[in-house]
């Protein structure tokens, strides 16, 4: 009798495995893409908000070690000492090397806080060459204690330290300013290495931020407050757009005395928690320039023992991160052409009309401490007078208006 197999599969060969077809394989595919693609902003965001934690506390800790100068001291650390003016007849806008007529300086605000950091290398670094009578003679930190002249000045200025570039910059250890330091073009200076902190000369510019019996502050003292139809000062004398820091006058003699002395705290009558103290600043970090076979580039942004507009100092004269070019006195050449000019724009300016920008690569805004020490996200659409009052300490604006 025959019998005969109705609807019994037919058997594989032993082995075989049945494989995806294309379209079984690019549905996964895509499915994996859109996954990534979900994902992805998601932990870059997160790495994000540390790296901006991260940099918040760097700002909080330097913050922290002008209040413990203070503390000391009983008045704040000066943005920058100067006797140009009285000792050579160059205006005391003038930051510059020694050839180009800069040959009476103090140290800056940034070295003066170094021992309050905990940073003891650095901090031993500036002590020996603040106290060296021989290598202060010359009377130019920033030129005299550049990464070159570690016989003379023990190359401060040539040194960095993790803290002082925020971890959301691409400012690295190896960034040096450069802008022909052994002539007389440029600034005459370099072999100084660059950070992402700095002071607040005020709510204006470089001139309102001169020692008060400078030719300078005297001619922008003649200006009448003028408001724009939002409120902000756009013409004013420097005693309602001053700010925390400023360039102080000091003697050149003897050296001792050319660290020369701040504001006291009692100053900043618009209060503490109002006024902002230190901001954020972005570095051009692409060689362009090289002296001694060490690269480097002439933008000397973020160039930390320079106390000149845009190197360790800043205004609010504009919002953070602002469109407007920054009006410096060394500007990078040939920047228009690099991709990072669109969030860090500049044009080079001599004179007491400089002005730079706090700037920095957070999505949105830049950190700012205060007077008191806490530190503030402030947005980039913050109006523009508000960023002003907040940048001045004795503007008189109400508080509410802040």
């Amino acid at each position: 009798m025959n019998h005969v197999a109705i609807g019994c599969p037919r058997r594989r060969k032993r082995g075989s495995v049945r494989g995806f077809t294309l379209v079984e394989l690019l549905v996964v595919i895509a499915i994996i893409g859109v996954l990534v693609g979900l994902l992805l902003p998601a932990v870059q965001a997160a790495r994000e908000a540390a790296r901006r934690t991260q940099c918040t506390n760097q700002t909080r800790q330097l913050a922290l070690a002008v209040a413990n100068f203070e503390s000391a001291f009983r008045f704040l650390p000066p943005g920058g000492p100067t006797c140009v003016e009285w000792e050579t007849g160059a205006p005391s806008t003038l930051i510059a090397g020694t050839q180009k007529g800069g040959s009476c300086y103090g140290p800056n605000w940034y070295i003066q806080v170094l021992p309050y950091i905990e940073q003891p290398g650095m901090a031993d670094m500036a002590r020996r060459a603040i106290n060296d009578k021989g290598n202060f003679e010359e009377a130019n930190p920033m030129d005299n204690w550049d990464g070159k002249r570690k016989d003379f000045g023990t190359g401060l200025g040539g040194e960095s330290a993790a803290f002082m570039h925020c971890p959301s910059a691409t400012t690295g250890e190896n960034v040096f300013y450069h802008d022909d330091d052994e002539g007389t073009t440029g600034t005459a200076l370099g072999y100084l290495k660059k950070s992402n902190y700095v002071a607040c000369f005020g709510g204006a510019q470089l001139q309102h931020a001169t020692p008060p019996d400078s030719d300078a502050y005297q001619t922008a003292s003649l200006a009448e407050r003028t408001l724009d139809n939002r409120g902000k000062v756009v013409s004013g004398p420097p005693e309602i757009l001053n700010g925390i820091f400023s360039l102080v006058r000091v003697r050149k003699k003897p050296p001792a005395n050319r660290v020369g002395r701040g504001i006291k705290l009692s100053q900043v009558s618009d209060g503490l928690s109002n006024t902002v103290m230190l901001s954020e600043v972005l570095t051009w970090d692409e060689a362009n320039t090289a002296e001694d076979n060490i690269p480097g580039n002439d933008d000397w942004r973020g160039t930390w023992v320079v106390p000149g507009m845009g190197a360790s100092t800043f205004t609010g004269l504009h919002t953070p991160n602002s469109n407007v070019e920054d009006q410096i006195a060394a500007c990078g050449t040939n920047i228009q052409q690099s991709p990072v000019f669109q969030d860090m724009p500049c044009s080079e300016f001599d004179g007491g009309a400089q002005y730079a920008s706090a700037r920095s690569n957070h999505s949105g805004g830049v950190n700012a401490a205060m007077g008191d020490s806490s530190v503030r996200f402030v947005d980039d659409d913050i109006e523009g007078s508000v960023w002003q009052a907040m940048t001045t300490r004795a503007g008189g604006e109400l508080l509410e208006d802040q």
